[in-house]
């Protein structure tokens, strides 16, 4: 979910295999109520879809990040979010969020469970660096338990000592990689053999 002032949506099917339409609905509202902060611009929603699968609708618990917090308490709420990326992670249950705020992050992380890793949606002209906390292994792991999994505006780089580890190396299935900047890795995104039906989408 997200708010602006314009709205332009190209699906960009003929790049894709299968046209993006069919995995995603999206919906745009008109606010129209004087007292809402955001008077006068769109709701934006893009979820999820997929016609040959069940995918996990998102959940509205999300757990917060931010490499600011070095002092703690960390309990990934708004208010005391964690410092790391994989502690976030940890604690998710299947469909929660990680929203995560501007920074520099240094981790390798592994996501073994359907969910979202997103940049927090206030902060869309802010960079989140993720880098290597170990560059001799890929920053982001979704493992074959992670299918549906959304990452989203993230910037991953820093996996470099090897030629067979990647920004992202994806084990899992229908799983969507959007809006991220992936460089400075000796690959990019790595789709391994028995990954099918990922989107890559707007990525750089």
């Amino acid at each position: 979910v997200g708010y602006c002032d314009n709205i332009v949506v190209n699906w960009r099917s003929s790049n894709l295999r299968q046209p993006y339409y069919k995995y995603h609905s999206e919906k745009r509202t008109y606010v129209d109520d004087p007292t809402d902060p955001d008077y006068g611009r769109y709701k934006f929603e893009l979820d999820y879809k997929s016609k040959s699968r069940n995918a996990p609708k998102l959940s509205s618990c999300c757990h917060y990040v931010d490499d600011d917090n070095t002092a703690g308490p960390w309990d990934g709420s708004f208010e005391h979010p964690y410092r790391n990326i994989q502690d976030a992670i940890n604690v998710a249950n299947t469909g929660d969020q990680v929203h995560v705020f501007p920074g520099e992050y240094y981790e390798n992380i592994i996501i073994d469970k359907p969910l979202a890793l997103r940049r927090h949606l206030d902060y869309f002209e802010s960079n989140i660096d993720l880098y290597a906390g170990n560059s001799g292994s890929s920053v982001i792991v979704l493992e074959e338990d992670a299918d549906f999994c959304l990452i989203e505006g993230i910037n991953v780089r820093g996996a470099t000592d090897f030629e067979d580890i990647a920004g992202v190396i994806c084990y899992s299935d229908y799983n969507t990689i959007y809006g991220c900047d992936i460089t400075d890795n000796s690959n990019g995104i790595y789709l391994l053999g028995s990954a099918n039906n990922n989107l890559i989408i707007e990525n750089k």
